[in-house]
C-alpha cells in the first residue's frame, strides 16, 4: 500500500484542535501518514495524545529554538520516558532569530545538542 507523507505538521497547536476527528478521518481516507512535530513541553504532550489517538501520526517530540530559553527539563524527561513512542526528535534546530544574547545562543546550542543526543 503507496501512503504519502507529510513531513512538517504541527496538529498540536490550537488551531487544529476543534478539526482533529475530521483530520484524521481525512488522513485515513487519503493513505496520509504526518511527522507531527513540536514546539515544547505542551505540544509535545498533546502530539504524544495525538500519536496513541492514530496509527497515522507519527509523533516527533521536542524544543523548537524558539522554546530553548524555557525550563527544558520537563521535556528531556518527556522524550526520554516515551522513547519506544515517538518516531522522532523535532523540531529542533539553532536559529540566531529567537536569541538576544550571546548567552542565549549558547543555552539554544546546549539545548540542540542535548536533542541530538
Amino acid at each position: 500500500m503507496t501512503w504519502l507523507y507529510d513531513a512538517h505538521i504541527h496538529l498540536s497547536d490550537t488551531e487544529y484542535e476543534n478539526d482533529i476527528p475530521l483530520i484524521l478521518n481525512c488522513m485515513k481516507k487519503l493513505r496520509i501518514k504526518a511527522c507531527c512535530v513540536s514546539m515544547d513541553y505542551t505540544s509535545s504532550k498533546k502530539t504524544l495524545e495525538l500519536g496513541k489517538q492514530s496509527d497515522f501520526v507519527l509523533p516527533f517530540i521536542g524544543i523548537h529554538p524558539e522554546k530553548a530559553q524555557d525550563d527544558t527539563k520537563s521535556t528531556f524527561k518527556l522524550i526520554d520516558e516515551n522513547k519506544e513512542k515517538i518516531s522522532g526528535i523535532g523540531e529542533i534546530g539553532l536559529d540566531h532569530t529567537y536569541t538576544n544574547s550571546d548567552e542565549e545562543f549558547i543555552k539554544q546550542e546546549q539545548v540542540f545538542r542535548t536533542q541530538l543526543s
